[in-house]
């Protein structure tokens, strides 16, 4: 499942992300989200065999009790605001990956394409955001 950016431009997100984490979690919202989570897991969708094995195997590298393996991965027992707070301080552009794509080739010119996908045979390159670009970005 794909999920949808914040943003076109992901130092868009910051603000918005720097406003979240200077807030703190509030529990009065816990129960809604804890419900929400417990009737998507109840009306999941059938997945594929493979996909469901897969996210079996990942759910058995969790520790958790036995009887929580299926919906280890989909239900919230209990309101953590330091795991909430812990994980808003990681979203930060310098943690992220950013994944440039277009389907018509406008970035060939501009970026060396050095590796190919083996399936598709798709050219691509992985390549470390500047930390100039990085620093402008943010404002440093």
């Amino acid at each position: 499942m794909m999920s949808e950016p914040l943003a076109s431009n992901p130092f868009e997100s910051e603000a918005y992300l720097d406003l979240l984490r200077s807030t703190p979690p509030q529990e009065w919202t816990f129960p809604e989200q804890a419900q929400l989570a417990a009737i998507r897991f109840r009306f999941k969708s059938q997945s594929a065999p493979v996909q469901y094995a897969t996210s079996l195997a990942t759910s058995l590298r969790k520790p958790c009790p036995r009887e929580s393996i299926l919906s280890s991965s989909y239900l919230t027992n209990k309101f953590d605001p330091k795991l909430i707070q812990d994980t808003m301080n990681l979203l930060k552009p310098e943690h992220c990956r950013i994944v440039i794509g277009s389907q018509s080739g406008e970035f060939e010119n501009r970026i060396k394409l050095s590796s190919i996908e083996p399936w598709y045979s798709t050219p691509y390159c992985i390549q470390d955001f500047p930390k100039i670009e990085l620093t402008k970005r943010l404002g440093l």
